[in-house]
């Protein structure tokens, strides 16, 4: 018991030495307090509640990269010559789609096409390359098979050290993707993923759930869905993991079966060391719980209870 007490005291001792660091030096206190301290004063009150940083939330809060009128007419004249063949014509988008292809400065661009029956939430990832490669999204709005004034959606650059993501709730619409020559040659994977569609739907939850899975350069993310008929006390535990795995819950307020803005409700990791849990009061509507992190690839454990 004692031995408890000192290692919780000295971790909130260490937690504000770090604020009086942070002020000397000019760091964040995330980056002074270890990843078991900042959990557990955020279990004590001490920290609130934030987003995962292995995690993006959807729709994507950054910024996307300014997309100039100059560079839009570029990629306008390049949708209507790819228009023609609609060789990476996608279509409706439900199962994750990988693409291998190359930009180079004599083939500076390649355009993907797909579209969506209902709102959903999407991710695209853009890795594996030698050089900086730009990827751009477009909603054709118009129908009209083009990109017009208006239609640029997001835009991120992936590097040799850091992919490129690309996180949005999209409506029920048509799309374009432009993957750009940017920095150099170079070879890339294209990664289009339909969350909402993919997402494992558990039902009504009652009772204990077990799932397991992989988390891999394949599989990013894994979404859950469940409902709560009554008001309960739920439990989410993710544990069985070599590397750190966050774990993250949403209700869906609206009901419009997609994860929106505002609509995270809490998140834990989980490490080799220690299962990431969530218990919280629920009331009865329907939840999204999102596995997925860039600790490393990992199997895992997801375990949901509700009484």
């Amino acid at each position: 018991m004692n031995k408890k007490l000192n290692r919780k005291n000295f971790m909130i001792r260490a937690g504000f030495s770090s604020v009086l660091f942070v002020g000397i030096v000019g760091v964040s206190l995330s980056a002074v307090l270890t990843a078991e301290a900042k959990d557990w004063l955020k279990e004590k009150g001490f920290l609130k509640p934030s987003s995962l940083p292995t995690i993006n939330s959807s729709p994507s809060t950054e910024a996307p990269l300014p997309t100039s009128a100059k560079e839009i007419d570029v990629d306008r004249k390049l949708v209507a010559q790819a228009s023609y063949s609609r060789s990476n014509n996608i279509g409706v988008l439900t199962n994750p789609r990988v693409f291998s292809d190359r930009v180079t400065s004599q083939n500076q661009e390649n355009v993907y096409f797909f579209s969506l029956a209902q709102p959903s939430n999407i991710s695209l990832y853009l890795d594996n390359v030698t050089s900086s490669v730009g990827m751009r999204l477009y909603v054709d709005t118009n129908g009209n098979g083009s990109i017009d004034s208006g239609e640029s959606v997001d835009s991120r650059t992936a590097y040799s050290s850091s992919a490129g993501v690309i996180k949005r709730t999209l409506g029920g619409d048509n799309y374009i993707v432009v993957v750009k020559f940017s920095g150099g040659n170079s070879a890339y994977n294209l990664q289009i993923v339909n969350n909402t569609n993919d997402a494992i739907n558990v039902g009504s939850l009652k009772g204990t759930r077990n799932f397991t899975g992989s988390i891999n350069r394949n599989t990013r993310e894994k979404y859950y869905r469940f409902s709560l008929s009554n008001p309960s006390d739920v439990r989410l535990s993710l544990d069985n993991v070599t590397n750190s795995l966050g774990m993250r819950l949403y209700v869906d307020t609206n009901g419009n079966g997609v994860i929106d803005s505002g609509e995270s409700v809490d998140s834990r990791t989980a490490y080799s060391s220690s299962a990431g849990v969530i218990r919280r009061r629920l009331g009865a509507d329907n939840y999204f719980v999102i596995i997925g992190g860039s600790g490393g690839n990992t199997n895992y454990r997801l375990t949901m209870f509700a009484p």
